[in-house]
This record gives structure tokens, C-alpha cells and sequence, in this order.
């Protein structure tokens, strides 16, 4: 005969004991990996956002390793800059001493040797300061410039060029200084005596003039003051005009008419003016002018670079030129998108680029060119170094300032991201190990309390069967 014996709460309490086995291992689970998500299943919602999170570090931590690249290369150019520098002060050092008193045929011929072993130096350090096969200031990520008219502008330098597409054209645009100007208003002859002073940029002088002078004899009797004032006067069109004899923005003019009324400028008794400095407009844009060494520095909505003035040009008339500017130069990326490229160009610093078309290259100081020491042309030579230090140091500024300003800048603000997004990570997916240790204590307890109850339901339904037995 069989015997089935079916008890209810045997069975609530093996399915209750399932569940907190189920929830112990994975309370394990959680302690042995630290993670508090392990699989879809542990949060559904918390995976998915795990998987954002994971993204978004993936594509910083290759910023990161782009940028650390790009900044070792500015590292790089920036070393051989420093090198490159000290050689041009080598180059200026044997200059000036060999344009010195009671120096020797033997003397001179040491200072030239030093001289072409620096030349040598810096066409030696820029053939070699290369990156993945490009010469970082061989002008190898320099942009194309075409159809420049060297009568006008030469040592065109394009640093930086945004989102051309072909060839873009740059113009520019020269205004001549000018004298400081003033206008009287229209008179035949004074109705009254007039007393005015006038003050020009070498002095003043007071000149009165009598009721019925006339303007012509005012204009001649100003011109006769002109050394003492520095200003002129002209009777044209019905009117005097007064001029400084100067120009630019040093050239100042005033007029103060102290006694009468007839000699007034635009109803005013007083006037002043002020001259105007030579102006270089690029793209209809207002430029910086360095004007010792005539180099323009100049930034449009997408082009950025400077070039220097030929004499002609720059003393000339008002006038216009173009360029043409082609390529990307080097991109350096530091994003996925457009946003994250950096456009940055360098021309080539060889020594028959280092200096100016005013005074000449830095390469023309070798032995037997035009200003090597022989020639005398201490002060040129001088010059051309002079420029070249400067080109130099513009160059190191550029490299470094985008290794310091953008990159590292860069490289740091992701940081502070890569920490934020780890965080995050982290809350969301690293178990809480004081709550965890405590709840896996709490369900090992229960698991063990658990076990003792099933032992003792199964015991009291073994001893209830072998009671009733005999009774079947």
C-alpha cells in the first residue's frame, strides 16, 4: 500500500527557502565582483544607462589620448624653437661683435665661421623636427598661398584657416597716413579784427589780422610761421584750410580764434584735428601693424596670419592687393565633430625664410652672400636677425599657447568630465559594500532559519506517519 502525505506549509516553506537561496547567491555574486549590476536582468533601466555612460567615457578617453598626442607634438616644435632661437642669438652675438672696433681679418673670419655653423644649426633643426613623416616648421603644414604680388606684400604667413573649401580669397586693403586737417567756414574777406593762436606739432603763435584782410593774405601769413608751427594754410573755394606739415597720428593741429568773430570753423570758434596713421584693412577688417619691420598681423572670420609691406606699398597712395589661400594646414582633432578640429598652420622658418623682404634673409649672412660679414652690412645684417627673433618668437608663442590655452585646457576640462562620468558609473553600478555585507547576513540568517524549519516539518510529518501506521 502507498502512502501519500501532502503537508501546505512544507511546501510555502522549501518555495520561501528557494527564493532567499536565489537572493543569497546573488548577494554573492554582488560581493565577490564589487558590482552591484552584473547582468541586464540585475536593472534593465540601470544597463542601459550604463551603456551611455560607457560611450561617452570611450570617445573622452580617445580625446584624451588625441590630445596628449597632439600636445607632445607642440612639445616637440616648441623645443626645437628654444634651440633655433639660441642660434639666432649666436647669429646677432657675432654680428654686432664684428661690427666692433679693431677687429681682425683673423677675428672676422672666426665670427662668419660661428655664424654659418648657427645657419647650419637651424636649416639642421627644422629638416628634423618632424612628425608622422610632416616637418612641423619645414612649412610641410603650412597652407598654399598663390598669387601674391611681391611688389605689394611678401613673407606671407597663414597660422590658421577655418572650413576652407578650394581657395579663398583674402584682400587687402592700404590707406595712407595722412596730414591733420582743418576747415574754415566760408568768408571773402574778416569783418572784424581777429586774434587766433595756432598750434601746430613744432609750437604755437599768436597772429592778429586787421577788419577786410583777406584770406589769401591770412593763408601767406601763417605759411611764414610754418617753421615755428609746423603747420601750413591754403585759401581754396571760398575758404581757409590749415594743414600740419606732418603726418600720421602724431601730427596734431588746433586753432583758437581769442578775439573777433568772423573767422569761425563749422560755427566754432576753436578747432582741432588729429593726423591719420597708415591703415591696413584685411577683408574690410582693422589689422595690428608693426611699423619698424612693416608686418601686418591680421585675423578675418576665417583666415588669420600676417605679411609684411614692401616700401612702395606702404608709403604709397591708397591701394589693394589679393591672396589666395589654400589647404588645411595641420588638423588637429580633439572631438568626433567639426567642433573639435584645431586648424593651425606654420610656413617654413628655414634661414631664407627668417626675416623680411625690407631687409633680407637670415640665409643672405652665410659666407659669400649678399650680408655675410665681408660685405660690412653690419647694420642689415643686424636687422635681418633682429626680424628672424621675432618671426622665431611668434612662432613659439603660437605652439605654445596652443599647447597651454586649448589643448591642455582641453585635456583637463575632459578630465573633470572622465570623474563626473565615472562617478556616475560607479553609483550606478558598484555595490554599496557595508549595505550588501549586512544584507547577505540578514538572508544567510534567514536561509539557515529556514532550513531548520523545513528539518522540523519533515520530522513532525515522519513522526505523525509512524503513528498512524498501525491504525492502517
Amino acid at each position: 500500500m502507498t502512502y501519500l502525505f501532502s503537508n501546505a506549509s512544507m511546501y510555502r516553506a522549501i518555495s520561501q527557502l528557494a527564493s532567499i537561496s536565489t537572493q543569497l547567491a546573488l548577494s554573492n555574486q554582488r560581493l565577490a565582483t564589487g558590482k552591484r549590476v552584473n547582468t541586464a536582468a540585475d536593472d534593465p533601466d540601470g544597463i542601459v544607462a550604463l551603456n551611455n555612460l560607457r560611450s561617452q567615457l570611450s570617445e573622452y578617453e580617445g580625446i584624451t589620448q588625441s590630445g596628449q598626442r597632439i600636445s607632445s607634438i607642440l612639445g616637440t616644435a616648441d623645443a626645437a624653437l628654444t634651440q633655433i632661437s639660441d642660434l639666432v642669438d649666436v647669429i646677432q652675438t657675432n654680428v654686432v661683435a664684428a661690427g666692433g672696433a679693431s677687429v681682425t681679418a683673423e677675428d672676422l673670419a672666426a665670427y662668419q665661421a660661428n655664424i654659418d655653423n648657427a645657419l647650419d644649426g637651424i636649416d639642421k633643426l627644422v629638416n628634423e623636427t618632424s612628425f608622422n613623416g610632416k616637418q612641423l616648421l619645414g612649412g610641410d603644414i603650412g597652407y598654399t598661398v598663390t598669387g601674391v604680388d611681391t611688389d605689394k606684400i611678401d613673407d606671407v604667413n597663414i597660422s590658421a584657416a577655418n572650413n576652407l573649401s578650394g581657395t579663398t580669397t583674402v584682400t587687402v586693403n592700404l590707406y595712407e597716413e595722412a596730414v591733420a586737417t582743418i576747415e574754415s567756414d566760408s568768408f571773402a574777406v574778416l569783418t572784424d579784427d581777429v586774434t587766433f593762436t595756432i598750434t601746430g606739432p613744432d609750437g604755437s603763435k599768436e597772429l592778429t589780422f586787421a577788419s577786410g584782410t583777406g584770406r589769401s593774405a591770412i593763408a601767406t601769413t601763417v605759411n611764414t610761421w610754418t617753421g615755428t608751427t609746423g603747420a601750413t594754410a591754403l585759401a581754396a573755394g571760398g575758404k581757409l584750410y590749415f594743414y600740419t606739415e606732418d603726418v600720421g597720428s602724431s601730427a596734431t593741429l588746433n586753432i583758437v580764434v581769442t578775439d573777433g568773430t568772423s573767422l569761425t570753423f563749422d560755427g566754432s570758434t576753436s578747432a582741432s584735428a588729429t593726423g591719420v596713421d597708415t591703415s591696413v584693412k584685411v577683408d574690410g577688417l582693422n589689422t595690428s601693424i608693426d611699423e619698424t619691420r612693416q608686418i601686418v598681423h591680421f585675423s578675418t572670420g576665417g583666415v588669420s596670419g600676417s605679411f609684411s609691406l614692401t616700401d612702395d606699398f606702404y608709403t604709397g597712395a591708397d591701394d589693394s592687393t589679393t591672396f589666395y589661400v589654400a589647404g588645411n594646414g595641420a588638423e588637429f582633432r580633439m572631438g568626433l565633430d567639426s567642433a573639435g578640429i584645431i586648424h593651425f598652420g606654420q610656413s617654413s622658418l628655414s634661414t631664407s625664410n627668417l626675416g623680411t623682404n625690407k631687409y633680407g634673409y637670415l640665409s643672405s649672412l652665410a659666407s659669400g652672400g649678399d650680408n655675410d660679414l665681408s660685405s660690412e652690412n653690419f647694420t642689415t645684417a643686424a636687422s635681418i636677425a633682429s626680424a628672424a627673433e621675432n618671426q622665431i618668437a611668434t612662432a613659439q608663442a603660437r605652439f605654445g599657447s596652443l599647447k597651454s590655452y586649448t589643448v591642455e585646457s582641453t585635456l583637463n576640462s575632459i578630465e573633470a568630465t572622465k570623474t563626473a562620468l565615472n562617478t556616475e558609473i560607479s553609483y550606478i553600478e558598484d555595490v554599496d559594500f557595508v549595505q550588501e555585507t549586512a544584507n547577505n547576513q540578514r538572508l544567510q540568517a534567514m536561509y539557515e532559519i529556514g532550513l531548520s524549519l523545513i528539518a522540523s516539518l519533515y520530522q513532525n510529518s515522519s513522526n505523525i506517519i509512524s503513528l498512524l501506521q498501525p491504525m492502517w
